[in-house]
């Protein structure tokens, strides 16, 4: 075991099992079966979960009831040392309800995920279990273990906690500040707005990254968090990878960091711009959500330090 903001979480070995869980949408057969291997080659054990492949329906992984009864087991199980999502997509929303975690509170190990995988990132972070946003079994099964984003998030299960050093750019905001860091999609945030799984933005490091979103939604939406008082209440903000991002046919006259610049333009704390997590096949850095961090947005270069 292994303390994480005050909790203590499971600390994986080799020889422990891994679960493979599809809260969202199906991984390509292969692309699951190359990273089950390249797992455990490395001296883990690997458990497919029953319904993660030929259950597809749809955008789904398989129906809702088959996918929550994969992370509830994989959740209850005590031989299960952590858990691993195949991919994101869509579906997460439509099952966290039927999940329990209290066992999860009881004994906390690592879930690990991003995108759609938000959803639960925000169910653990509200129950103050620490979980991985990092990569998946795609990105594992294309780079190997040997890539330094999945060397970084077994690292990190494995027991050791980074500090990371950031290229400085020129949108940061310079300064230093401390909080829980929360975060992920902005869309599924976004989605979650006046749900009970909501931002509670009081002393909080809020993360984002998104993809595939017209500008003007990105500017719809960091409105939303500006009128709901979420950006003046945290205490500082990170800004990841924005991948693949659409002008529509009037276009809208700024580049998306620009848009969330001016956003969070007249609040004081600390920005930092260009952290490579996200939707980027060849990089996506590792984040502990749900731990106390400090960041120091520099001139020469930015820091996330892991409290």
């Amino acid at each position: 075991m292994r303390t994480i903001a005050g909790t203590e979480i499971r600390q994986l070995k080799k020889g422990d099992t891994i679960a493979i869980v599809a809260p969202a949408g199906a991984i390509d057969t292969t692309l699951l079966h190359k990273a089950t291997e390249t797992i455990e080659a490395q001296g883990y054990k690997v458990r497919i979960m029953p319904h993660v492949e030929g259950c597809a329906t749809g955008v789904f992984a398989a129906p809702d009831d088959m996918r929550a009864y994969d992370l509830q087991t994989a959740i209850d199980d005590d031989n299960i040392a952590a858990i691993l999502c195949a991919r994101g997509g869509y579906g997460t929303a439509r099952i966290i309800n039927r999940i329990d975690i209290t066992n999860l509170v009881r004994k906390p190990k690592w879930l690990v995920g991003f995108s759609d995988i938000t959803v639960l990132h925000a169910k653990l972070t509200q129950a103050g279990i620490p979980s991985l946003h990092a990569p998946m079994a795609k990105h594992i099964a294309l780079h190997s273990l040997s890539h330094p984003d999945n060397r970084m998030t077994f690292d990190i299960m494995n027991g050791q906690t980074p500090t990371i050093n950031i290229e400085t750019s020129p949108r940061n905001k310079q300064g230093t500040a401390e909080g829980t860091l929360i975060g992920g999609n902005l869309s599924i945030i976004y989605s979650l707005r006046g749900t009970d799984l909501d931002i509670a933005p009081q002393g909080k490091i809020l993360f984002i990254e998104d993809l595939c979103e017209y500008k003007y939604h990105i500017d719809r939406m960091m409105q939303n968090l500006k009128a709901g008082g979420i950006l003046s209440k945290i205490n500082g903000i990170i800004l990841g990878q924005f991948t693949d991002i659409k002008d529509g046919a009037t276009p809208f006259g700024k580049d998306t960091y620009d848009i969330i610049a001016d956003a969070i333009s007249e609040y004081d704390y600390p920005a930092i711009f260009g952290y490579n997590a996200g939707h980027n096949h060849e990089i996506n850095m590792p984040l502990i959500l749900g731990t106390h961090v400090r960041i120091n947005a520099g001139l020469q270069m930015s820091e996330l330090t892991y409290l």
